[in-house]
């Protein structure tokens, strides 16, 4: 007697599996718009072939119209930096935190907090202008 395993029914999703999937989905394309990103777009052009004769009379003028990929590149957006920043590290980025002068180089130690006048003072001495 031969026993066939049983065929197993695919399980149903729940709703927190979906909702999971589609925040994952979202932090990713968060994460990829706030570091830039490089993507290949199709374009068109237009090349343009002319036949001239020994004399230099054009003899024949050919336009194909190519599809071309062109490389881009999107460069990181800072809105998208600030809010990836404030939801991951809100006691060093949020609104909260900057009202309180809370400083943002916490992760740099030994890192010199300057005032806006240290910082003209320092500007001024390397000969950059200072911010108005």
């Amino acid at each position: 007697m031969t026993t066939t395993p049983s065929a197993k029914k695919p399980r149903p999703r729940s709703d927190a599996d979906a909702a999971c999937r589609a925040d994952n989905a979202v932090e990713k394309a968060l994460l990829k718009k706030a570091k830039g990103y490089s993507y290949t777009q199709e374009d068109s052009c237009k090349c343009k072939t002319v036949e001239y004769d020994e004399h230099g009379k054009k003899i024949r003028e050919d336009e194909v119209l190519r599809v071309i990929e062109v490389k881009k590149h999107m460069p990181p957006d800072y809105d998208s930096i600030l809010f990836w920043l404030r939801s991951r590290r809100p006691q060093a980025w949020g609104e909260a935190a900057q009202a309180a002068g809370v400083p943002i180089i916490d992760d740099v130690p030994n890192a010199p907090i300057l005032s806006a006048d240290e910082m003209a003072a320092l500007a001024e001495k390397r000969g950059d202008h200072a911010p108005a």
